[in-house]
């Protein structure tokens, strides 16, 4: 498995896992390059995921079309 389709793999675990939560949960979000963690809502957390998920995809798409086509040409 390539690292793009981890990544994509990923994100749509989070997907699901934040999916799942009851409304009132707590969701903590890790500060990049840090071990601190910040309270998020859980409706921003998803939103970023999804946002995330759709952008990887685009960019996996385009560069399986390029792929094609120059395996075709």
């Amino acid at each position: 498995m390539d690292d793009t389709s981890n990544q994509v793999y990923l994100l749509k675990t989070l997907e699901m896992e934040l999916k799942s939560l009851r409304p009132n949960a707590k969701v903590y979000k890790q500060q990049q390059n840090s071990d601190v963690f910040f309270l998020e809502k859980k409706s921003q957390l998803l939103a970023e995921t999804r946002e995330s998920l759709k952008s990887l995809q685009k960019g996996n798409n385009s560069n399986s079309a390029a792929l094609k086509m120059s395996v075709l040409g």
